[in-house]
Parts: structure tokens; C-alpha cells; sequence
């Protein structure tokens, strides 16, 4: 008691230097810069300094404080700048660059000119490296914006910048600029290859081993098959735009970064009318790839999965853990791709452990595909998130070894059921989340009650909808 009195009675300069500068740096991660409202006066940046002498000699010799360069707005900014001249010639950086259109131009007004966007990413890029922000310092970069024209123009400075230390990159094209004809036709021509388009780099950044890439078209990141330009990775995240790429780069790929632990593929913003030819037979035993490493593989929002069964036919992933496969059209597609999963067990050498312990399940096609194969293959999952607890109640019970659920509930007396049942027969459920779904009220009193003895219970009721939200609008939901 003694010491904790005579702690809070110390001034705070008093503390250690190094423990006041990496509270300085915790106040910089915990900034929410996305809030407009947020002045940058308000950063820790210009409040440290501006408080006292010795808060700005430690604010000032604290190099991670001014590593983090963001820029939003056009160059030339004071602030980057700033930044860039206090972290010194040699730390490396994290960019991130953030360019979106405008609003629509009123009547009479015309449309600003595509070059202006393309310069801007140029007049950003230059301004950094200026002010000594040199390319082969930058440790990540993330740049999101919803016009092509700007997309390309960042993906054309990247092919040609030296990024000897680059560590993580994060691509986000939200586009192209709706309401700008130039701009679409500008990705259209792109992706349709009616016009050239730069591989995203040189040769691949020899520290890189995290990516995420949304909406960044095929011809920017698939290139020479026996040149990968995603080699040596261990985290890989790719939200494909318009079609799947061909399962032979999928393959090159792969094979370039043994070392994988994070597999994501999303086709939400892909057509299935266009893939086209993307798949092929099952791949030779003497070409399948052994991910020693891959501990979590995500399908997400899957509208070809045959095109997915294509790559899950490809690898072996003998320390996967976590699992997760949404599905959106294709019931049959889907199924095939459920039951090959859970059939591979069966193998001499299967694709994937049966210690695999997680798993993720939901589909937007009402009982399809039917995941009972996969939890029949996967005794030992303790946890499950589900669109529908359906095949759960079956019995004898599927998954005994189930200790957390995460699920969509659209009728209290299956959730009852459920865990009453499964914990009555000492099955180790511990904790319930449930997304309640229904028409009616959710858990009674003395339901809810019932339960809580037996698991520890969190609900979420979505919000009902007010103004034009219809029932399906997506708003956030509460917990009870």
C-alpha cells in the first residue's frame, strides 16, 4: 500500500525517460485518425511538446513518434513534413496514403480531370522521399482509393521504387469513381487488357511477408508464372476483382512462400460468368505444394467454388487450425466442395489434420451447402461460428469436443435445446454467442436464466430499423 501511494504521488517527470516515451507512442496508437472531427492539434505529436521542456526533449529523441506518416489531403503538407525530418535518415516508416474523390459536381460543373489524380499520387510519393522519406526505408504502406486512375499510378511508382525493407503492404481500390465515365472506361480497358498494365513490382520485396490486396486487378499482381510476384510470404490476403485468376498462378504463388501461416481469398466482387476457364483438373501428386506452416485458411464469400475446390486440391496443410468458408450461390459447387474436405480424411496422406479445431461456417443459401459432413469429419473442433445451429441438434451429438459457440439464432427453443442438451449430457460448452435473428423476442427471463447456469451467454439483437432502413440494412447490433 506504501508504494502504491508513494507511485501516485510521483510527478510525471519523474518518470523514466523511456517509460514516458512509450507512453507518448501509446497515445499515438490509440488515436483514432480516422475522425474527422479530430483535430491535429489534439495528436500527441503537438500536445507533448507544446506541454513543457523536458516533455519535448522526450517527445523529440523519441523517433517511433514521428515514423507513422499519413497524408490524406494534397502535398505539399507542413506536418509530413515535420514527421519525416524528426524520424530521423535511417528508422524505418509506415505510409499511409489515402486519396478519394469528390463529392458529385453540382449542375454546370464539370468533372475534374483524371491527370490531377495520377499527378497526386506522384506529387505524394515525391514529397516523401524529398523530405527524406526514401523508398527503401518504408517498413509498410498502405494507400486505399476509389479511383483507377490513381490506383495505377501508385501501382506504376511501386514497380519501379526500391523496397528493400518493405515488410507489409496493403492495397485497397474501392473504385472506380462512380460517376466518372474516364475513370471506368480507364478500368475497364485495364482489366479487360485492352491496355497495358505494370506488375505491381520489379522483382518481389525480399523482406515482404504480409499482404492485402482488395480490388487490385489480375494483370497487376499475376504476371509470369515462373516469376511469382507474391513470393516469401507468411500472411496472404486477396479480395479478387471482376474474376479468380488462373489456378496455375494460384499454384506459382504457393509454391513461392512455404512458409505461409494466413490464406485468404475473397470473391465477393467477383462474377462467376466471368472466370471463365480458371480451373483445372485435380493436381498431380508430384506438383502439390506442403504448407508446413498454414494454420489458418479463409474462403470468404465464394460464388465459383469450384474454382476454391481447384485450389484446396492443390496443397497439403498438415497444421491447419482454423478453417472459415462462407458460400453465396452455387449450392451444388458448394457441396462438392464440403464433402472433398471432409472425404480427404479418408486418404493415406490427407489435405488437412483431423485436429483441425475452428471452424467457420455460413452460407446465404438457406440449408446449403449442409456443413454436417465437415463437423462428421472434424470430431475434435471447440470452435464453431454458424449461420444456423441445425446440425448441431442431431443426435448423437456432432463435435463433442465443442467448447465455444458463435451462431445466428432464429428460434430460442434450438438454442435452449442445444445447450441444455449438450451440457446435461456433460459435452464441455462454455461459451454461447448468439446473433438473434428472429421474428419473435428473444430468450425469456427464465430461459435466459436456465442457460447462463449452464454457459456463459451473450446476445446480440439487432437494432431496429429507423428513417429508410429496411429490415436488412445491415446496422450494428447490441449486446443484452
Amino acid at each position: 500500500m506504501e508504494l502504491h501511494e508513494h507511485n501516485c504521488l510521483q510527478r510525471v517527470n519523474h518518470l523514466p525517460l523511456e517509460l514516458l516515451s512509450h507512453m507518448f507512442v501509446l497515445c499515438d496508437a490509440s488515436t483514432d485518425y480516422k475522425d474527422e472531427e479530430q483535430a491535429p492539434r489534439s495528436y500527441i505529436q503537438c500536445v507533448a511538446p507544446a506541454v513543457c521542456r523536458h516533455w519535448r526533449n522526450v517527445a523529440l529523441a523519441s523517433t517511433a513518434l514521428w515514423t507513422t506518416i499519413r497524408i490524406m489531403q494534397p502535398v505539399p503538407c507542413k506536418r509530413t513534413a515535420l514527421y519525416l525530418n524528426r524520424s530521423g535518415s535511417t528508422a524505418l516508416l509506415d505510409i499511409k496514403i489515402v486519396i478519394f474523390s469528390p463529392q458529385s459536381p453540382g449542375k454546370g460543373e464539370k468533372l475534374e480531370n483524371l491527370r490531377n489524380y495520377s499527378e497526386r499520387v506522384r506529387k505524394t510519393f515525391a514529397f516523401i522521399v524529398k523530405h527524406g522519406g526514401s523508398s527503401s526505408r518504408w517498413r509498410s504502406l498502405c494507400f486505399g482509393t476509389d479511383i483507377f486512375a490513381s490506383c495505377s499510378a501508385a501501382v506504376d511508382l511501386l514497380s519501379k521504387a526500391g523496397l528493400s525493407s518493405l515488410e507489409s503492404l496493403e492495397i485497397v481500390f474501392m473504385g472506380p469513381w462512380q460517376g466518372h465515365p474516364e475513370d471506368d472506361k480507364m478500368f475497364l480497358d485495364a482489366y479487360r487488357g485492352k491496355s497495358s498494365s505494370k506488375l505491381l513490382f520489379a522483382e518481389p520485396p525480399p523482406q515482404l511477408g504480409s499482404v492485402r490486396l482488395e480490388g487490385v486487378i489480375n494483370s497487376h499482381l499475376f504476371g509470369d508464372i515462373s516469376r511469382p510476384q507474391l513470393a516469401g510470404l507468411t500472411d496472404i490476403y486477396i479480395s479478387f476483382s471482376g474474376r479468380h485468376p488462373g489456378i496455375n498462378h494460384i499454384h506459382s504463388m504457393l509454391a513461392a512462400s512455404p512458409r505461409l501461416t494466413k490464406l485468404c481469398f475473397n470473391s465477393g466482387d467477383t462474377d462467376p460468368d466471368e472466370d471463365g476457364d480458371t480451373t483445372t483438373a485435380n493436381t498431380s501428386p508430384s506438383s502439390k505444394i506442403t504448407l508446413t506452416h498454414l494454420q489458418s485458411l479463409n474462403f470468404m464469400h465464394m460464388i465459383n467454388p469450384v474454382w476454391n475446390l481447384s485450389v484446396v486440391q492443390m496443397f497439403k496443410a498438415p497444421t491447419l487450425e482454423n478453417l472459415e468458408l462462407s458460400f453465396w450461390i452455387d449450392p451444388d459447387g458448394s457441396q462438392l466442395l464440403v464433402e472433398y474436405i471432409s472425404n480427404q480424411l479418408t486418404q493415406s496422406s490427407p489435405y488437412f489434420p483431423a485436429t483441425l479445431n475452428e471452424i467457420s461456417f455460413f452460407t446465404v443459401m438457406g440449408g446449403n451447402p449442409d456443413p454436417e459432413p465437415l463437423l462428421r469429419a472434424y470430431p475434435n473442433i471447440t470452435t464453431l461460428k454458424a449461420g444456423s445451429i441445425t446440425a448441431l441438434l442431431k443426435r448423437p451429438w456432432l463435435v463433442p469436443n465443442l467448447v465455444n459457440l458463435e451462431a445466428i439464432i432464429y428460434d430460442t427453443s434450438e438454442l435452449k435445446n442445444l445447450v441444455l442438451g449438450r451440457c446435461g449430457d456433460g459435452l464441455p460448452l462454455k461459451t454461447v454467442e448468439a446473433r438473434w435473428f428472429g421474428n419473435d423476442g428473444a430468450l425469456s427471463p427464465d430461459d435466459r436464466k436456465q442457460i447462463e447456469k449452464m454457459v456463459e451467454l451473450t446476445i446480440w439483437t439487432r437494432k431496429p430499423p429507423t428513417g429508410d432502413e429496411g429490415e436488412d440494412s445491415g446496422s450494428q447490433g447490441q449486446a443484452e
